[in-house]
């Protein structure tokens, strides 16, 4: 099995206020699976911001604040891990207001 190692990377200067949008998808392939290593909300507005995370569509955060110029590292030393197809999605309730950077591995 070979183990990749890789990141995504979602700049959210374009992001709509409340709108779920895909940050990272496992890849279809029966044998992949993928653990989630770290993951960063960044709030670059001017304002405090809601975000909020979502699994195959199952919120495991939501509405948790970040102050303005603030970052939130979500997994604090935990993993997640998911199988072929799960996908992560996150959104702020704010526009405009959201960066996030996933870092993970591929078992393939």
């Amino acid at each position: 099995m070979a183990n990749n190692f890789d990141r995504a990377i979602l700049d959210g200067t374009n992001l709509a206020a409340d709108t779920l949008r895909s940050l990272y998808t496992c890849p279809t392939s029966a044998t992949t699976k993928t653990v989630g290593i770290g993951l960063i909300f960044s709030n670059v507005g001017s304002s405090q911001i809601l975000v909020s995370l979502s699994t195959n569509g199952v919120e495991t955060m939501k509405n948790v604040p970040v102050p303005s110029g603030s970052s939130l590292e979500y997994f604090g030393g935990n993993k997640i891990v998911m199988k072929s197809g799960d996908t992560i999605s996150v959104k702020s309730d704010t526009a405009n207001s959201l960066n996030v950077y996933f870092s993970y591995m591929e078992i393939t």
